[in-house]
């Protein structure tokens, strides 16, 4: 029975694009457009994904000498909404910064310390921009 309906249901979808001639139809008057990521999304992207290769180095016992990435663009990069960009996100941004940089100081404490990082993401994410923290965290390591 199921079979059925599933076989009636694409037939009448397959068939539902087609114009009276027969012809497929295929809408050429839109272009597909991209959306184009603000600097600061595309530098909160790459933020991810540097946390993510270094959780992944620190879960391998690799010691962490350098943070694959710059802290300039916090306090230059263009804003999706310009108005996020404000003192409580300028806050967040130093705090941020501290944190990790916590990461390569103490070798016994990195995964404390790379959690306390991630801490600051959330709670940022939590007051500016709550779209992504379940994604923020997975970056978490377990202790």
């Amino acid at each position: 029975m199921n079979k059925k309906l599933l076989f009636i249901f694409g037939f009448i979808l397959l068939t539902s694009c087609k114009n009276k001639s027969g012809e497929k139809i295929i809408n050429t008057e839109k272009s597909f457009q991209m959306y184009e990521l603000s600097e600061m999304a595309a530098y909160m992207e790459n933020l991810y994904k540097q946390h993510a290769i270094l959780k992944d180095k620190i879960e391998k016992g690799n010691a962490i000498d350098s943070l694959p990435f710059s802290f300039q663009p916090f306090y230059e990069a263009e804003f999706t909404d310009p108005r996020d960009n404000d003192e409580e996100f300028k806050r967040f941004a130093l705090l941020f910064e501290s944190t990790a940089k916590q990461i390569t100081k103490d070798s016994l404490a990195v995964r404390k310390n790379y959690n306390n990082t991630i801490d600051v993401c959330i709670s940022c994410h939590q007051q500016k921009c709550r779209g992504p923290i379940s994604r923020i965290k997975k970056l978490y390591i377990n202790q």
